[in-house]
């Protein structure tokens, strides 16, 4: 159709010429799954680890030929079967700059450590020159071996952890936002309504930083055979060249990539495997086995009340009703043993925590569930997790923060500046609490603060009653403070530490299954079938996706620390950086 100059192409059109092009495009990838390359013995694994690593399903051999995503269980599976592969004579971590929280860093690193257990050999190559590359170093320290590029290395400066005060901020955009916490470790409140460190968060962020380093320095100590204090030296040295490296015993030597190749082969460049290729080889994952069965349940953001999706432009979010779906389809299946819970959270609603908390005791009664947590499981992430049988942790994991907030912003200011006037009309003497055209009256901040108290006592009797204590002891350990995985061990709040397989295996061992290591694992909630997602072109971030870089950084940020509505949370001011 041509109006004028201008050609219309009819939408009907477009859309059966996308659905043709996405069939051509399924057609390739099926064709592609079942020519996967030849590995000969001898073959070294080659892995590129950089960015960020999801905490997703691994999905099908077809989710991962479609999948632009790391994820970090395909990459930690590839490690893992490189163990019993006797083509695979070892692995070369190829490190750049990474973007991911300490629990993710640790699994990925006790992968490599096992690799390195099982025989075959690890080379850590640090392609990278950064002013700050210390979780960078923390991985590569797990090789048998470190190798650097000549024209320099990342600075090992040592750790250093930032945290956001929001409180200055409102009143340039006409905003009064009114905080309320319980208690006096809740920092989340701090962080959105405050000008800096109170006494308790800063209390609260030395304890962390402090046990985050001692598991920096005592493991790079322990992989490089030095001393602590030998470690503490070179940091405070801050080596940043190649040659430094190699000096202070941080690195074997200075080699280009193609070289290490070659010296890897005794002067014959040694045969190479990438990761992609290396997973294509698990075909036999798209059909099933007769192993015992575990189910893997899946959550990574913010819990919600219901159905959950997107919030706002900082990502997705976790509903609450399809995780309680997932719990009940994994207890009623008869042949699933045991239940692994995958949790990477900060908290959010108390009321979507509550949900899945119940879920999860009712799960309990027909088969053990184990808790398994990855960067942060906090606050509403810690409510949740509460109700299962073991909890397990990495050393580096945030967990706790037993607490509530409130968050409600006036918009009164925002509203006069535009000339926009308002007016209320009700009936019931409370029945403007929601406004948030006006601030809170005492009466009703008093009401809310009752409510606050009453989640507050709740969330410490859901965890008396998961970890065995008594409610004063959980208070004890309440008033929000959160901890790491190793300070939460030693309270009694975790039961072990480690990673998904040390969880996967402790489901198994407490089902009565006999070869805890030999298990199928069904994950749940179901991902989108393949089809659908190669059809679904616009199914993306949506708006986030169109904005400028920096813009969406600061928005993303700010979504981190501030719901957009106002109410009672249980989240966790743990979204800070620790470097």
């Amino acid at each position: 159709m041509i109006i004028g100059d201008m050609r219309i192409i009819p939408r009907k059109p477009l859309k059966w010429f996308f659905l043709l092009t996405s069939l051509v495009m399924l057609a390739i990838t099926v064709s592609t799954l079942f020519s996967t390359p030849t590995i000969e013995p001898g073959t070294y694994l080659t892995v590129d680890v950089s960015g960020e690593y999801h905490i997703a399903p691994p999905g099908n051999v077809l989710d991962q030929l479609v999948e632009d995503r790391r994820i970090l269980a395909n990459l930690i599976g590839a490690l893992d079967r490189a163990q019993t592969d006797d083509r695979i004579e070892g692995a070369i971590v190829n490190i750049r700059g990474l973007d991911m929280g300490w629990g993710r860093l640790r699994e990925i690193r006790d992968a490599i450590v096992r690799l390195r257990s099982s025989g075959k050999r690890v080379i850590a190559y640090l392609d990278s020159s950064m002013m700050r590359g210390n979780k960078e170093y923390y991985l590569a320290s797990a090789a048998d071996d470190i190798f650097v590029p000549p024209a320099g290395a990342p600075m090992l400066s040592g750790l250093s952890s930032r945290y956001m005060f929001l409180g200055g901020v409102w009143s340039h955009l006409n905003l009064e936002m009114q905080v309320e916490q319980i208690r006096e470790y809740k920092g989340f409140g701090d962080q959105v309504g405050g000008l800096g460190m109170t006494d308790a968060l800063r209390e609260q962020a030395n304890s962390l930083l402090d046990d985050l380093n001692d598991e920096f320095l005592e493991t790079i100590a322990a992989a490089r055979g030095l001393t602590r204090a030998e470690v503490e030296k070179i940091v405070d040295s801050c080596p940043a060249t190649a040659a430094e490296f190699v000096e202070t015993g941080l690195a074997d030597d200075q080699l280009f990539f193609d070289q290490v190749l070659v010296d890897l082969g005794d002067g014959e460049r040694v045969e190479t495997v990438g990761l992609a290729d290396y997973n294509r080889q698990g075909v036999s994952n798209l059909f099933g086995d007769e192993q015992p069965k575990i189910a893997v349940i899946y959550a990574d953001g913010a819990i919600v009340a219901g159905k959950g999706g997107r919030r706002g432009l900082a990502g997705p979010s976790i509903g609450s009703a399809g995780l309680t779906k997932a719990f009940r389809e994994a207890a009623e299946d008869p042949e699933i043993e045991a239940i692994v819970f995958r949790l990477n959270s900060p908290g959010g609603s108390p009321l979507g925590s509550d949900h899945v908390w119940r879920a999860i005791r009712v799960a309990s009664e027909k088969k053990p569930v184990v808790a398994s947590f990855a960067d942060v499981a906090a606050s509403g992430g810690y409510y949740m997790a509460a109700g299962a049988d073991l909890i397990v942790a990495e050393p580096t994991t945030i967990t706790g923060s037993i607490g509530v907030v409130l968050v409600r912003p006036n918009i009164e200011k925002l509203l006069s500046r535009y000339d926009i006037a308002t007016e209320s009309i009700g009936r019931g003497r409370y029945s403007s609490i929601a406004d948030t055209s006006k601030p809170m009256t005492d009466e009703e901040l008093s009401l809310v603060r009752e409510q606050m108290e009453s989640t507050y006592r709740l969330f410490l009797d859901r965890v008396s009653v998961g970890r065995q204590m008594t409610v004063e002891e959980v208070d004890g350990l309440g008033g929000g403070r959160v901890w790491t995985g190793r300070q939460a061990l030693d309270r009694g709040l975790i039961d072990e530490l480690g990673g998904l397989d040390t969880a996967i295996r402790l489901a198994a061992t407490e089902a009565g299954i006999a070869q805890p290591d030999n298990v199928s694992k069904v994950y749940l909630p179901e991902r989108r079938p393949i089809l659908r997602e190669l059809l679904s072109p616009f199914s993306g971030s949506g708006a986030a996706e169109y904005m400028p870089a920096g813009l969406n950084d600061f928005v993303e940020a700010v979504s981190a620390y501030v719901p957009l509505e106002a109410g009672i949370y249980a989240l966790s001011s743990t979204i800070f950086h620790v470097h």
